[in-house]
């Protein structure tokens, strides 16, 4: 081996072990902005029957927030904002009817519970 070989062979190591650094360091700040995103999502859901009914559902809000995509929670906080209906789902919450009564009037339960609902808290 001559010293040029070490010499591009050791810069070619180098620029890995730095582009390795790099890497680990943003999967790092990627974890952090998105457990930080998480939290806004779940204060905002608080604030929503949504909860409720994932609760009535036997989702947990937290699983819920974690096994779904930021856009698709997202959108579903919309819908359920905007949604008519929010007396008869604040009524049925309270009577303690089973998650099947939401489904006349709730435009997010096909998305939660119905037959192309993600995998729950199995």
């Amino acid at each position: 081996m001559n010293v040029s070989t070490l010499v591009v062979g050791g810069g070619m190591m180098l620029l890995l072990l730095l582009f390795s650094l790099a890497l680990i360091v943003s999967i790092g700040r990627n974890l952090v902005a998105g457990h930080a995103a998480r939290r806004v999502l779940g204060g905002r859901l608080d604030n929503l029957l949504l909860k409720r009914l994932l609760a009535r559902g036997g989702l947990d809000s937290n699983v819920y927030l974690h096994r779904h995509r930021f856009v698709d929670i997202e959108h579903q906080m919309k819908r359920c904002e905007a949604c008519k209906d929010q007396g008869a789902c604040e009524a049925a919450l309270a009577e303690g009817r089973p998650k099947e009564t939401f489904k006349a009037f709730c435009p997010n339960y096909d998305v939660l519970f119905g037959d192309d609902a993600p995998p729950g808290d199995d």
